[in-house]
């Protein structure tokens, strides 16, 4: 039962994957959450399961406590970890739900239905934990340079940690405001780029963007201003839609760092004054953020 289980939810997982959109993934969701029930009541009473139906109905919890312990990012996981996680959550969980409602000395089953209880609660305050861990190592050990800007009226809302870069994301007022604004500040070691070479080429993978000017304000402050385009909330549509957009973008040093400071909705002056709000950080600091 189990194991048929699991090989229909890797299909799921699989199928979604062949078509990454996010509708695709909500109902890839949906569906592994759902399917468990019907199929192991079905399996269940096929194999003539002792108290089939209370094995098809609890065996699902079971199966995703089990997923809930893979689900703690100990270290990296791939697609790979998932397949073999899920798989071996399901087959797990309904050979314990199984054995759960066999005859016998009821004291072991006792123990082990409560400890599956147990994970439900002790298992996300634990993965809580071990995430801020380990996103605490990874920011010390990025080899960026840990600063932050404390920019008026603007507060940090998200950090993210991109490999050789930090991403910092300010934001003001509210997205049904018109006085909504967001500033994104990289962070990257200073030895990466010069401050012209990044204005030059924020993404290097990218030809077109050398095509851009770039003015120089000081030795070490280079600014672009780019037209582009960008989904925002059309109000008399109810939806999102994609409008001309100005991205501002300003590249200097700051100590061992080099930082990009770019907004679409902030002015060239409010970005250049960001430069004289930086601080240095922790990484413990900016985990806290989230």
């Amino acid at each position: 039962m189990g194991t048929a289980i699991g090989v229909v939810e890797i299909l799921i997982l699989v199928g979604a994957r062949l078509i990454p959109d996010e509708e695709s993934a909500l109902w890839a969701l949906l569906a592994m959450a759902v399917v468990p029930f019907p199929l192991g009541l079905l399996l269940g009473r096929a194999a003539r399961l002792r108290l089939w139906g209370f094995v098809g109905i609890f065996a699902p919890f079971a199966m995703f406590a089990f997923v809930s312990v893979a689900m703690i990012p100990v270290f990296p996981a791939d697609d790979r970890w998932w397949v073999g996680a899920i798989f071996v959550s399901a087959t797990a969980g309904f050979l314990v739900t199984a054995w759960l409602f066999t005859e016998g000395s009821w004291v072991p089953r006792v123990f082990a239905a409560g400890a599956m209880l147990l994970s439900y609660v002790a298992v996300p305050l634990a993965g809580d934990a071990i995430r801020e861990s380990e996103r605490i190592r990874q920011l010390k050990n990025s080899g960026v340079p840990l600063i932050a800007a404390v920019i008026p009226g603007y507060q940090l809302t998200r950090v993210m940690d991109i490999g050789q870069s930090v991403e910092l994301t300010y934001e003001h007022g509210e997205f049904s405001d018109s006085g909504y604004s967001e500033i994104s500040i990289d962070v990257r070691p200073a030895t990466s780029a010069t401050p012209e070479a990044a204005c030059a080429r924020p993404l290097p993978h990218r030809a077109d963007e050398s095509s851009i000017p770039c003015r120089r304000i000081s030795a070490d402050v280079w600014v672009r201003t780019e037209a582009t385009h960008v989904q925002a909330w059309d109000k008399a549509r109810l939806a999102f839609a994609w409008t001309e957009a100005t991205r501002r973008s300003v590249f200097a040093r700051r100590g061992d760092a080099l930082v990009m400071i770019e907004s679409y909705e902030a002015c060239e002056a409010e970005l250049l004054a960001v430069l004289s709000t930086f601080r240095p950080t922790t990484a413990e600091e900016l985990v806290a953020v989230e």
